[in-house]
């Protein structure tokens, strides 16, 4: 029981750091867009989507965090692989296919 709880603890702490992370991209996108962009016009490359693209990767890293605490704290396991899923095999997947189409 107790390593259990335990499990549950170390598991909703990297949930917790994950949403924090996610919620500093999403606080970066928002200072970039408002107040950094006349600094970033000054460079010689300039995206116009970066502070968006930013923005958007925070959101995603809250929405899937949350998922994985409150999956955690619920005990639902077949959402536990979702988010498992999303976190290693996709990002693990395009990698694969990029390099895949680099060696044709």
């Amino acid at each position: 029981m107790a390593r259990a709880c335990m499990c549950v603890c170390v598991c909703v702490c990297a949930c917790v750091c994950c949403q924090v992370s996610g919620l500093a991209l999403l606080g970066l996108g928002i200072w970039m867009k408002v107040e950094l962009h006349i600094y970033m016009q000054l460079t010689s490359v300039y995206y116009d989507a970066v502070p968006y693209v930013v923005v958007a990767v925070g959101g995603l890293v809250v929405v899937v965090a949350s998922l994985g605490c409150l999956c955690t704290i619920k005990g639902f396991p077949a959402l536990l692989y979702l988010v498992s899923y999303m976190h290693l095999h996709a990002p693990c997947s395009r990698r694969i296919r990029r390099l895949d189409a680099t060696k044709r």
